[in-house]
């Protein structure tokens, strides 16, 4: 996290807000890029879930096989 953004956490109100004035910065910057890659692996997890359920005409459609999508579904979810 940049000034910046430290900046706009503290002037938000929110509650990250007064965890950041007791643990600093560092641990706040921190539990932000953790949150924000939590929510990537949500998405790519999601992602993976609804490519699996295409049949096979729609993942022509978008170039792919069902080896290609098998393939997917096995990456685990923090794998890109």
């Amino acid at each position: 996290m940049n000034a910046r953004g430290y900046q706009q956490v503290l002037a938000s109100g929110s509650w990250i807000a007064g965890f950041a004035h007791l643990v600093g910065e560092g641990l706040v910057a921190n539990f932000v890029r953790f949150d924000e890659a939590v929510g990537r692996w949500q998405a790519r997890a999601n992602d993976r879930r609804m490519l699996g359920r295409l049949d096979d005409r729609l993942l022509s459609d978008i170039g792919l096989s069902r080896y290609d999508v098998e393939g997917e579904l096995k990456k685990p979810f923090w794998r890109r």
